[in-house]
């Protein structure tokens, strides 16, 4: 078993309602999760939008970085993350 910290943000819609979905999503589909962290607000650092909403989170797995990164990468599809339209940030 390996322990990684992940860090999540959403500064679109339901900001918590996503910060929600992605860690039950986590626990379904790479590992138990340990702990998590307050959710904090910080604002949107070079580009003009919204304030985010910030946590990390511990947990367990078993899955090799490249799967784990796969399952991240799903997570953020399935909560509704939309590919990049642009260079830079968005």
């Amino acid at each position: 078993m390996h322990t990684v910290y992940l860090s999540l943000g959403s500064n679109l819609g339901n900001t918590y309602e996503f910060l929600n979905a992605a860690i039950l999503a986590l626990f379904e589909r790479v590992g138990s999760v340990h702990k998590i962290s307050p959710v904090y607000q910080s604002p949107a650092l070079g580009f003009d939008a919204p304030d985010f909403h910030n946590c990390a989170i511990s947990l367990k797995t078993k899955l090799s970085p490249e799967a784990l990164l796969e399952q991240t990468q799903a997570i953020e599809k399935q909560v509704g993350r939309e590919e990049k339209t642009s260079q830079g940030y968005e």
